[in-house]
């Protein structure tokens, strides 16, 4: 994310984005070749795609990560607004999540297909380019989800740890996003349904 709050837990991967144009499938997202609208997001859009590891606590790979992350962000109503979209093993999934900043404190609601996340976090930097920040979430379904992400240049970094809900590790993925195009970002969000 996201920013936000990128996270992977059972039945949901969550992330950020939003962008416009074009239509050619990437090779990395499933789907039968239908084109979606891509929601509209906020303010000022920014776009990063990425990929990383995925695997449980007890050392097995769970396998790749391709993931792309839209974020919104609205200075007037000092919100963020972020549109994940992950893949694993071939199976794509999306969230929807809004952060309300005040100062370094962030308040999160969010959804997935089948469900909602809330929590909250804090961040390091002005808003939306934050050098740092970190989200504590808890899915409506039990699963927390404990995410740290680094600003690297025009990239960023997310380390995410989902949890049981007794708070027991259980999957921890690392992904290295880099700076998208919005076009090409759109491209990619318009071939899976939107929430």
């Amino acid at each position: 994310m996201r920013t936000s709050n990128l996270f992977v837990c059972a039945g949901a991967l969550a992330g950020v984005a939003a962008c416009g144009g074009g239509s050619a499938k990437p090779a990395t997202i499933p789907g039968d070749g239908t084109v979606y609208p891509v929601p509209a997001l906020p303010g000022e859009v920014t776009c990063w795609h990425g990929t990383g590891g995925v695997e449980f606590v007890t050392g097995q790979e769970q396998g790749q990560i391709d993931m792309y992350v839209r974020r919104g962000y609205d200075a007037g109503a000092g919100t963020v607004t972020e549109d994940a979209l992950s893949v694993v093993k071939g199976a794509a999934s999306r969230s929807w999540q809004t952060l309300a900043i005040d100062g370094g404190a962030l308040t999160v609601a969010g959804k997935y297909k089948g469900g909602t996340f809330s929590g909250t976090g804090s961040a390091e930097g002005a808003a939306p380019a934050w050098s740092r920040w970190v989200v504590d979430t808890t899915l409506d379904v039990g699963p927390q989800v404990h995410s740290e992400y680094t600003a690297q240049g025009a990239g960023l970094e997310a380390v995410s740890v989902v949890a049981d809900g007794n708070g027991n590790a259980m999957m921890r993925f690392t992904v290295q996003l880099a700076a998208m195009d919005l076009a090409s970002c759109d491209a990619a969000y318009s071939h899976v349904e939107p929430l």
